[in-house]
């Protein structure tokens, strides 16, 4: 309240505040994959095998970063159910066998609303300053916005929502990153936007295959499931994960590069390869991530289409 911050007349020194320091422990680990390889290919192969090799490599190394990130990222308090749902166990309740209540169990204007109300309330920063107008035809402004990480069933979904436009009349809800207004950044992976979210599509997104709840017997509706009906069939449950500025970061080992990459080729000859016939190739890191201020990251759980 401002009357905390009040001076009277000729106030002295009041209204002190001090800073406190915070301690926050995460534990580090290590990862690493290789990839081992006789000269063989090299003599055999029409292409340069090794640079595949190493590029590959590259590839899973900063996979295998990217789902840790993912992963502990969604180990956040703040959560989101689609409907009714109170836990991930309960993604799916409300669907009955015609099918009618499907849309209540998947994403929907109003729970992007809701996820970007919990944030605004939250203080969370936005990641995305307002994409200006453009004269050009087709095109569309787009809000100061959050990032949200989805997956392909859940754009989808996006992709097919509509709202009132204020006149009774549905309209897209949905805009694809092809009709963003005048020129702006990008993220890697961004797909689309709606209300004041951005989304980044990901081919590794987390779903939670026969995760949710029972389906019933019968069912004929569009939610997608794992298992069999009238045995042991759950609803899937789909993540969107919305990273707001400042509120996760990864600790870093003092002296240590982000990944290290090494690589020994056939022709080195020593004890453990006497004939000069075995290579490798290998990575490894450190990794710990931390969040910083678990109500400023969100995770929102709910069904997808089939």
């Amino acid at each position: 309240a401002l009357t905390n911050a009040s001076l009277s007349e000729g106030a002295g020194a009041v209204n002190k505040r001090s800073l406190q320091k915070i301690t926050v422990e995460t534990s580090l680990a290590r990862y690493g994959e290789m990839i081992d390889y006789t000269d063989e290919v090299d003599l055999f192969s029409e292409d340069y095998i090794q640079v595949k090799y190493r590029e590959e490599l590259g590839e899973l190394a900063n996979s295998r970063q990217e789902d840790l990130l993912q992963l502990d990222m969604l180990g956040t308090a703040t959560r989101l159910y689609s409907g009714a749902a109170t836990s991930i166990g309960t993604v799916g309740a409300e669907a009955v066998t015609d099918g009618s209540t499907d849309a209540t169990s998947k994403v929907s204007y109003d729970l992007i609303r809701k996820s970007v109300k919990k944030l605004t309330r939250n203080r969370a920063k936005k990641n995305k300053t307002l994409v200006t107008g453009s004269t050009k035809i087709d095109t569309k402004t787009i809000a100061a916005s959050y990032f949200a990480i989805i997956d392909a069933d859940i754009k989808t979904d996006l992709e097919n929502l509509t709202r009132f436009d204020g006149t009774y009349a549905q309209t897209a809800a949905y805009v694809p990153v092809q009709k963003y207004a005048d020129a702006t950044t990008i993220a890697d992976g961004e797909v689309g936007s709606m209300y004041e979210v951005r989304f980044i599509e990901s081919e590794s997104a987390v779903v939670y295959a026969g995760k949710g709840a029972t389906v019933p017997a019968g069912y004929v509706g569009t939610l997608a499931y794992t298992g069999t009906i009238g045995t042991d069939a759950k609803f899937d449950v789909h993540a969107i994960l919305f990273p707001t500025e400042g509120a996760f970061a990864t600790v870093g080992l003092k002296g240590q590069g982000k990944i290290s990459f090494n690589s020994k080729s056939p022709g080195e000859v020593e004890i453990v390869n006497p004939y000069g016939t075995t290579g490798f190739f290998s990575y490894n890191f450190f990794y710990a991530g931390i969040i910083l201020e678990p109500e400023k990251m969100l995770a929102v759980y709910c069904g997808a289409s089939k």
